[in-house]
């Protein structure tokens, strides 16, 4: 029982000083720079782009691509969290994080692949879904997302792959730049190459 106890103690305790290192997620309302890749993600300059100013087209592409259940879950979603584990093995087949919970590994996070760091994402997913609406955390991943290599920002990547603005992205456009996410620096080789892979031409037509 002492033992219990001092175990139950414990990890109180780390848990207590694991949730006092996290920032406060009312950060993303002001000019930062993110942990992953230090965006610079500010409000009214140049490279900042407001959602009602992104094409519906890359806002439905998005969330057909990384999280259809974005506008009903609150943070995780738990069918895809089952999905993506093999009960037997204990591993993890596929990718099951969430939009929240990518916006706040970006943000506030490293590319670490631990527990600890997944234990943070979740606190973190949890908090900024209790803070903020859907299109608030829209806007801000669009805006720090990486499109390819040292490509950041919905803003950036319609400029560079289409040489138009967001607002102007039309279907297919938002989808193949949607299909980048998983992968941006390997999946926008096509755009180099001036061909796309067949996985590419698969994933597209998937979305």
């Amino acid at each position: 029982l002492v033992l219990l106890v001092s175990g139950a103690v414990l990890l109180t305790v780390i848990g207590g000083a694991l949730l006092m290192s996290l920032p406060d997620v009312r950060i993303l309302e002001k000019c930062f720079t993110t942990s992953m890749f230090k965006v610079r993600v500010c409000p009214g300059t140049d490279n900042y782009v407001t959602l009602k100013n992104v094409s519906p087209y890359m806002i439905h592409a998005l969330i057909a691509a990384e999280d259809g259940a974005f506008y009903s879950h609150k943070g995780f979603d738990w069918h895809e969290i089952q999905a993506s584990l093999d009960l037997r093995s204990g591993e993890v087949r596929r990718g099951a994080s969430t939009l929240t919970q990518q916006l706040a590994k970006n943000a506030f996070l490293s590319k670490d692949k631990t527990l600890v760091r997944k234990l943070k994402e979740a606190y973190l997913a949890y908090s900024i879904e209790n803070v903020y609406k859907k299109d608030f955390i829209l806007e801000k991943y669009l805006n720090m997302v990486e499109f390819g290599p040292n490509l950041f920002g919905i803003k950036a990547a319609a400029r560079t792959y289409f040489d138009k603005s967001p607002a102007d992205l039309h279907p297919l456009e938002a989808v193949w730049l949607a299909h980048l996410l998983p992968n941006p620096k390997v999946y926008s080789q096509g755009f180099r190459k001036g061909e796309l892979s067949e996985f590419s031409k698969k994933m597209v037509q998937i979305i």
